[in-house]
């Protein structure tokens, strides 16, 4: 995955295969994070979006607005929707089965019952996450904060074990906060960016791939 914004592609590095990747968040940043990462993540080859939705979804506008500023080809992103927990699972599944490479799935708990006592649903998809990335898929959460905790995502606490990789995302007037909170291999790292930073280009949008690869994405 792949966000053509530095300081957040510096942050998450290094990414061993298998890890899972998760941002999560004041959504007004997160659903614009979404975009981006989808289109930069295009130009590297297929990208399956799975966005969980009462109503909206992907902006085609955003996403060919941020197609000008960064390298990427539309054509390799495929969206599919899900309008209810039922819908994420058989779409995780099919994912798994057809053998996808890279997937983002924004907002996967979104239509969890608001009694934890019924959070099994969460469980279920979190089982359907880990079975897409035991398939071989590189996959990255976009999540919202939790209904029942400030500091932690949606999903409950199996979810959040199972994510290697988690960065907190708050906006403030001008800049946004990125709190790496969980990294196998790094501590605690705070870093800053402007929001109006996600609707630009970047001149790191256009290494190759082969050099995060061979440089650890620094």
């Amino acid at each position: 995955m792949f966000t053509a914004l530095p300081v957040l592609d510096e942050l998450i590095r290094p990414l061993p295969e298998g890890w899972v990747v998760e941002f999560f968040g004041d959504w007004d940043v997160i659903e614009v994070l979404l975009h981006r990462a989808a289109v930069a993540s295009s130009a590297f080859g297929r990208v399956y979006v799975i966005f969980t939705q009462d109503f909206g979804g992907l902006s085609p506008y955003l996403m060919g607005r941020l197609s000008k500023v960064i390298r990427s080809d539309l054509s390799n992103v495929f969206i599919a929707r899900a309008f209810k927990v039922e819908d994420t699972l058989a779409l995780l599944k099919k994912a798994a089965e057809e053998g996808v490479k890279e997937v983002l799935i924004a907002d996967p708990y979104l239509h969890l019952p608001n009694d934890p006592r019924k959070y099994w649903l969460g469980t279920a998809v979190t089982a359907s996450i880990r079975e897409l990335v035991r398939s071989g898929a590189e996959v990255t959460v976009f999540n919202r904060v939790s209904r029942f905790g400030r500091f932690l995502p949606e999903g409950g606490n199996y979810h959040h074990h199972s994510i290697h990789v988690l960065v907190g995302l708050s906006r403030g007037s001008v800049s946004v906060r990125a709190d790496l909170i969980k990294h196998p291999l790094k501590p605690h790292i705070i870093k800053y960016f402007r929001f109006a930073d996600l609707y630009r280009g970047s001149s790191a949008s256009h290494r190759t791939l082969l050099d995060w690869v061979s440089k650890g994405g620094a």
